[in-house]
C-alpha cells in the first residue's frame, strides 16, 4: 500500500524582501490564481499596499518587539527599528561601512519579523476560509541565488520554523525557488 500523500488545502507564498515583504496564497479545491495580502496592521483598512515594509521595532535598548512593518514609527524615540537586515543574513556578506549589524542581530529581527508576519497571515486567513483550522497549509519561502550553501538554507529554515511557520502537524514549510527562479516562473504566466 502506497504511504499517503500529504496535499495541502492552502498554499502560502512568502517574498522576504530588503525593503519589502509580500505574501500570496491560494486555497483548495480551485486554485484560483494567487491572491496577494494587501491589508497589513498600521495601515487604515481602505489603504491597500501588495508588500508590507520589512522593518521590526523593539522597545528601545530591549529585545523586546513593539511593532514591525507599517506600524513602525522611526520618528519615536521609545522604539529602536530594524530594517535593511536581509544581506547580513549572509554570514559571508562583507559591509566595510562600520554600521552593520552582527549576523545573530539579523538572525533575530528576521525571525522576530517573521513571527510577526505569521501571526498576521494566520489571522487574515483564518478571516477568509471556513473551517480554517481544520485545514492543511504549506508555506513556501525563496532564497536569494547568492544563498548557495546548504548550511546557511538550513539555517534559514530553523529561524523560519522558530518564528512559528510549520509548528502546527497540519503545517509545512519549504525553501524550493531561489528568488531568480521565482521570478521566471512568474514572468512565464
Amino acid at each position: 500500500m502506497a504511504p499517503d500523500v500529504w496535499r495541502p488545502d492552502i498554499l502560502v507564498s512568502i517574498d522576504f524582501g530588503m525593503t519589502c515583504t509580500g505574501v500570496a496564497w491560494s486555497a483548495a479545491p480551485e486554485w484560483a490564481d494567487p491572491k496577494t495580502i494587501m491589508n497589513w496592521p498600521g495601515k487604515a483598512s481602505y489603504e491597500m499596499r501588495n508588500k508590507v515594509d520589512t522593518s521590526i521595532g523593539y522597545a528601545a535598548g530591549t529585545q523586546h518587539v513593539r511593532s514591525w512593518g507599517f506600524e513602525c514609527d522611526e520618528d519615536d524615540a521609545s522604539v529602536d527599528v530594524e530594517k535593511l537586515f536581509k544581506l547580513f543574513l549572509d554570514p559571508s556578506f562583507v559591509d566595510t561601512s562600520g554600521f552593520a549589524p552582527t549576523n545573530l542581530q539579523a538572525r533575530q529581527w528576521y525571525r522576530d519579523f517573521l513571527a510577526e508576519l505569521y501571526q498576521c497571515i494566520i489571522h487574515f486567513l483564518r478571516d477568509r476560509i471556513a473551517r480554517f483550522d481544520a485545514k492543511s497549509i504549506e508555506f513556501v519561502f525563496a532564497v536569494p541565488t547568492t544563498w548557495k550553501s546548504p548550511a546557511m538554507i538550513a539555517d534559514i529554515e530553523r529561524l523560519i520554523r522558530a518564528a512559528g511557520y510549520g509548528k502546527d502537524p497540519r503545517q509545512k514549510v519549504a525553501i524550493t525557488l531561489t528568488e531568480a527562479e521565482a521570478a521566471a516562473v512568474y514572468a512565464s504566466k
